[in-house]
């Protein structure tokens, strides 16, 4: 007898349910997600990682999870089933790499450097010249002539741009940038049909903080399953050596820093 899903008064026989989940674009990433957990446990039983949930971390998610409206209307059981999941997942990456993210990072600050400048644009080259100098000679604020005559999609805010990632700013824009110390004001360019001229206001500098570091968390892991999940189901285990060096980022992919446990008697019951 088919099985059904129930969603309110709503009844979905589940063979329905994988009949459009063949067609939908959500397959891939739920066949991602099942074979990113076989690799989990298969790697957590070769190093005899334990990546089970203490009473404290469970309770703790869950309660957070309960919260959320995405999982409102869940039962306790599906709850339970997230919660393992994402502890398990949290503390497998933190076994990986927790003591690489510094390195990490020290790779892929330029990258994390964020700015903020403002920028006023015209089609005047005349008028762009007259802007300047009133803003040089301190006749004016750059927010307040922004605001009167810029031409750009940031005239209401006065020209203001970021902060933003540097990665993110267009070459012509960064090539600018990079020619000022904070509080500066560039020299005139034309950019495409418009004149005008950028301050850069502030240079951010990243810090490896609790905010940040789990973002380089994610990221390591994510890069090296990049490097692991093809290989599937035929999967060998990478070593160091053999590791990949192109990213997202374009920056070494980290292999897992695990300590296999000696497959001997005596550390049978130890686990990292």
């Amino acid at each position: 007898m088919d099985k059904v899903l129930q969603i309110g008064d709503i009844q979905i026989a589940c063979s329905q349910v994988l009949a459009q989940l063949q067609d939908s674009p959500l397959l891939p990433q739920l066949l991602q997600e099942m074979a990113t957990e076989e690799l989990i446990d298969r790697i957590a039983a070769e190093f005899q990682l334990d990546l089970t949930p203490t009473t404290a971390e469970f309770e703790r998610l869950s309660g957070q999870l309960a919260g959320i409206i995405t999982f409102q209307g869940m039962n306790a059981t599906q709850i339970a089933t997230i919660t393992t999941r994402t502890i398990k997942l949290q503390k497998f990456k933190q076994a990986g790499w927790g003591n690489r993210v510094g390195e990490y990072f020290q790779l892929v600050q330029s990258q994390l450097q964020r700015v903020t400048y403002s920028i006023l644009l015209v089609e005047d080259g005349l008028l762009a010249q007259e802007l300047f100098f009133r803003i040089q000679s301190g006749e004016q604020s750059f927010a307040e002539l922004a605001i009167e005559y810029s031409q750009d999609e940031t005239a209401p805010k006065g020209g203001l741009i970021g902060p933003i990632l540097t990665k993110d700013i267009a070459p012509e824009i960064i090539q600018v940038l990079a020619q000022l110390t904070p509080g500066g004001l560039s020299p005139l360019f034309q950019l495409g049909n418009y004149y005008g001229f950028i301050r850069l206001n502030q240079i951010l500098s990243p810090q490896l903080d609790e905010s940040l570091s789990p973002v380089l968390l994610d990221q390591l892991f994510d890069n090296w399953i990049q490097t692991q999940l093809p290989q599937s189901p035929s999967l060998a285990l990478a070593p160091p050596e053999n590791i990949a060096t192109n990213s997202p980022m374009s920056m070494p992919i980290f292999a897992p820093d695990f300590t296999p446990v000696p497959a001997s008697k005596e550390n049978q019951g130890n686990q990292l």
